[in-house]
C-alpha cells in the first residue's frame, strides 16, 4: 500500500515496538527468525533515512546504517582466510561481515537492541542478493549471527527513478513487510517544524507546496528538489547567518538543483531578510499601505529590491493561472508600478515589465485589458506593441 513519510513511521514505530516487546521473563513475543524487515520504497531524497533515524531515537535504540552499493562483495560478507587443520591439511573461513561488525561495535557501546538500515537494497549485485535473502531469512551472515535485539529496515528507489534498481520479485516481497511511500506536502512541513527548519525555508514551502519535492520519472532528469535537500539548506544557512556570509542563488542551487525553484527561493529568502513576508505582498496587491512600503524598501540596495519585484512577477503568474479573476490580476499590475513610481527607481519598473513580457499568459490578458499603466510601459520601454 502506498503512505505518506509520518504514516510509514507509525508504521514502523509500532511495529519495532512489537518485535521488541518481552514477556514476564524477558523473552521476545516475536523472535528473530520470525520478524519480517520493514522495505521503504520511495522516490530519492524524500525522508526514508531520516524517519529510520528518529524511529530509533524514539524508542532508544542502537542505530546503524549500511548503503549496500558502497560496499564490495568481501566487506559486506567477510574476507576469506586459509585455516591450517591438525593433520596438515586446509580449510576456508570468512571474517565477521563489516555489516555484523558494525553492529557488534554498537552492543559493545550497550546498545543490545537497535535497528540496523540496509540502504540501495533493491540495487544489490547477483552475487550479493542470494546472500542478502538468507540474512533476511537465517538473521546469519556466514556462521556470523544479528544480535537478537536487532531489527532489519531496508529501503530502496523505485526502478522508474534509478536504473540499477530491480523490481521486488517474489522471493523479495514474501521476507518483507513493504510500504510504498509517497510524498505529502503537510508531512514534510510537520517534519520541518519539528526539526527546526530555517523560518525562510518553512514560510516558503507553506506558500508553494508543489516546490518542496520536484522529480520526475525520466531518468535523465538531474535537477532535482528533494526534502534531504531542503534540510541540508537549512542547515547551511544558520551557519551562513552566524558566520555573516553572504547567501546568493550559487549557494542555494547546491543544495536545490532546479534553476527555478532555487532562484524562486532566493527571492523569497532576500525579501525574507528585510521582514518583507506574503502579507505585505498581498496589500501591496490590494494597493494598501503603498507610500509606506514605498518608504521603507527605498532603504535597501538594488539587488533586494529587484528579488521582490521578481517575487512579485511570479505571483502574478500563478495568479493568471489560478482562480484569481483579471480584475484582480490587473488591479495588482497597476499597484505594483504605482509601487515603482513611488520609489522613484525607473529600473524597478523596467524590471516589473520585463517579468510580465516573459510570460504569455499575462501578456495574454494584459493586452486585452487596457491597463493605463502596462500601456504606459509600453509606450516607454518599446518591448511590446
Amino acid at each position: 500500500m502506498k503512505v505518506g513519510i509520518r504514516e510509514a513511521k507509525n508504521e514502523m514505530l509500532t511495529g519495532i515496538r512489537t518485535y521488541l516487546a518481552k514477556d514476564k521473563k524477558g523473552r521476545y513475543y516475536i523472535d528473530e527468525m520470525n520478524r519480517l524487515p520493514f522495505f521503504l520504497l520511495g522516490w530519492p531524497g524524500i525522508g526514508k533515512t531520516a524517519i529510520v533515524k528518529q524511529v530509533a531515537e524514539e524508542l532508544s535504540l542502537g542505530y546503524v546504517s549500511f548503503s549496500l552499493t558502497h560496499h564490495t562483495r568481501n566487506s559486506l560478507l567477510g574476507l576469506p582466510v586459509i585455516k591450517e587443520l591438525k593433520d596438515g591439511g586446509r580449510y576456508t573461513e570468512f571474517t565477521m561481515s563489516e555489516i555484523i561488525a558494525a553492529v557488534m561495535k554498537e552492543c559493545d557501546k550497550g546498545h543490545n537492541e537497535g535497528i540496523l538500515m540496509l540502504d540501495e537494497f533493491n540495487c544489490v549485485s547477483e552475487t550479493i542478493l542470494p546472500t542478502m535473502l538468507a540474512f533476511l531469512q537465517t538473521k546469519n551472515i556466514g556462521e556470523y549471527k544479528l544480535p537478537e535485539g536487532w531489527c532489519i529496515v531496508l529501503a530502496g528507489n523505485p526502478p522508474e527513478c534509478n536504473k540499477s534498481a530491480r523490481s521486488l520479485d517474489t522471493a523479495l516481497t514474501d521476507r518483507v513487510r513493504k510500504l510504498s511511500i509517497e510524498f505529502k506536502a503537510e508531512d514534510f512541513l510537520e517534519f520541518a517544524k519539528e526539526r527546526g527548519f530555517h523560518p525562510a525555508i518553512v514560510e516558503y514551502l507553506k506558500a508553494n507546496h508543489s516546490n518542496i519535492y520536484v522529480a520526475s520519472d525520466d531518468k535523465k532528469n538531474m535537477d532535482p528538489v528533494t526534502t534531504r535537500g531542503w534540510e541540508n539548506l537549512s542547515n547551511t544557512l544558520y551557519v551562513y547567518e552566524k558566520m555573516s556570509e553572504t547567501v546568493d542563488v550559487g549557494l542555494i542551487n547546491q543544495f536545490i538543483k532546479s534553476d527555478r525553484v532555487a532562484i524562486d527561493f532566493m527571492n523569497y529568502y532576500a525579501m525574507s531578510q528585510i521582514g518583507c513576508e506574503m502579507k505585505d505582498l498581498e496589500k501591496v496587491f490590494k494597493g494598501v499601505g503603498l507610500s509606506e512600503y514605498a518608504a521603507k524598501w527605498n532603504k535597501y540596495k538594488a539587488p533586494t529590491l529587484w528579488s521582490i519585484i521578481d517575487y512579485m512577477g511570479r505571483i502574478l503568474g500563478d495568479k493568471v493561472r489560478g482562480k484569481s479573476s483579471r480584475e484582480a490580476v490587473d488591479r495588482a499590475v497597476t499597484n505594483i508600478f504605482e509601487l515603482t513610481e513611488l520609489m522613484k527607481q525607473p529600473m524597478l519598473s523596467e524590471r516589473l515589465f520585463g517579468i510580465i513580457n516573459q510570460d504569455d499568459e499575462l501578456i495574454k490578458l494584459m493586452t486585452k485589458s487596457g491597463n493605463r499603466k502596462y500601456v504606459e510601459a509600453c509606450k516607454k520601454y518599446c518591448k511590446v506593441a
